[in-house]
Parts: structure tokens; C-alpha cells; sequence
């Protein structure tokens, strides 16, 4: 039935913000530990802002088990009294391509939102796959990450 349908797409819920206050430094080892896993062509404000999201979505599929979501139009950090939260990293680019860099590694999941020219719509939402929340639970082994610390 096409409403369980809509009641099953995780786009629709209540979904935790991204957040992307973190210093370098609880960043490095978060960004040392994915580095493997990640393209080797990426600068270092890249992976420190990949570090950031995974960061934020391990906290809090570690802390509350909710999804993250998170603005995917450019548009969006374009106004900074909504989104500028002081992380330099904070931007339609680092935000854009650290998602789809954490996708294509297969480490999140994510749907992409909804706009709608009638009213607010949707942000989209990402979530940790098994294999980044294993990661987050393993810091010891990723030379002391503090996911969720």
C-alpha cells in the first residue's frame, strides 16, 4: 500500500542535526582511522570535515539510535544565522562531498530530501551502515578515536 510505503521512507521522522563542531584535533584520529577507507586524492580540510560527519552520525546512532539529518542544497549555507554553527567546515562543499564520499565508501546510508515549492520539505537523512557503527564501537583500534565523546 502506498502508505506504508511513505511511513517506511526514512526521509519522514524525527531525525537528529549533523553537527559539525568538532576540533582538529578529536577530529585527527577519527580522520586517520577512515583514511583507508577513503580516496587518497582528498585534502586534509576534507577528511577532517569527513571525520566531523562521521562523527556526528556515530554519536548519535551510538547515543539515540535516530538518524542524522542534514541540508544538501546549496542554498541552504548560503544564510549563516541558520546554519553557521562556527566550524569552518561548515559549507555546502565540505557538507555535499563528505557525504557522498562516506556513501560511496559504504559506510552511511542516505536519502536525498524533498523540496517543496508550497511549504518547508524535507532535509535529507543519512545513518550509519553496520560497518562505520562497528568502527565506532571499535575506537581502541582506530588509534582512540572518541566517536562519541
Amino acid at each position: 500500500m502506498a502508505f506504508e510505503q511513505l511511513l517506511d521512507n526514512p526521509l519522514y521522522g524525527n531525525h537528529a542535526a549533523l553537527v559539525l563542531r568538532w576540533s582538529d584535533d578529536q577530529l585527527a584520529a577519527i580522520a586517520e582511522c577512515l583514511a583507508p577507507l577513503l580516496p587518497d586524492t582528498l585534502s586534509d580540510q576534507m577528511m577532517l570535515a569527513i571525520a566531523g560527519i562521521a562523527r556526528s552520525i556515530v554519536s548519535e546512532h551510538i547515543i539515540s539510535g535516530r538518524r542524522v539529518h542534514y541540508a544538501r542544497a546549496r542554498d541552504a549555507y548560503r544564510t549563516s544565522k541558520r546554519y553557521g554553527d562556527g566550524d569552518p567546515r561548515c559549507t555546502w562543499h565540505y557538507m555535499k562531498n563528505g557525504i557522498d564520499a562516506l556513501h560511496d565508501a559504504g559506510l552511511i546510508e542516505h536519502v536525498v530530501g524533498k523540496w517543496n515549492r508550497y511549504g518547508p520539505g524535507f532535509q535529507s537523512v543519512a545513518w550509519a551502515t553496520d560497518r562505520l557503527a562497528a568502527l565506532g564501537r571499535a575506537s581502541d583500534r582506530c588509534s582512540g578515536a572518541p566517536w562519541d565523546r
